[in-house]
């Protein structure tokens, strides 16, 4: 899993900076309802904003899960801790923990990614106008996949092995 993580965060690296080009000085970079610009801002911040977010954030999201098992057990908090926490049990606990975090990370970058590509089509037209079709079908995904990671999470630790 953490090779498919940094596999996409490597892309997402090389699709924003080849991307750059194909973006006008001013970017627009809020939209509304209806998928009208009403928000802009330099190139190179929405590039720096974008680089943050879709790099940074994942990042982030899958280290400290992976830090979260070598927490101290009191500042854990899962369903039946005393059980996945056991010592013939932590390393697997935290192995699991860490590989889920990788998903979720992975899942946001991947999200974050293809917001980015929506936002490149909506420069396609003037004035900008965002695909409200596509963005909301790939919001519609990426909660319905976050639902499904967060029940996976949810039952994986609920039930003891």
């Amino acid at each position: 899993m953490r090779r498919l993580f940094l596999l996409i965060e490597a892309a997402a690296i090389a699709d924003l900076l080849v991307s750059f080009a194909r973006l006008p000085p001013r970017v627009a970079s809020h939209f509304m309802a209806g998928g009208a610009a009403n928000a802009f801002m330099p190139r190179t911040d929405y590039l720096l904003l974008m680089l943050t977010v879709t790099v940074l954030v994942p990042t982030l999201i899958a280290g400290l899960s992976a830090l979260v098992g070598g927490l101290p057990p009191q500042l854990i908090h899962l369903p039946h801790k005393a059980y996945w926490l056991a010592p013939e049990r932590r390393d697997a606990t935290r192995a699991e923990l860490s590989r889920r975090g990788l998903q979720f990370g992975s899942l946001l970058a991947l999200f974050l990614l293809y917001t980015h590509e929506l936002v490149i089509a909506a420069h396609t037209v003037q004035p900008p106008r965002l695909p409200e079709t596509a963005m909301l079908a790939g919001l519609v995904v990426f909660i319905a996949l976050s639902v499904a990671w967060t029940l996976g999470l949810v039952l994986h630790f609920s039930r003891r092995r």
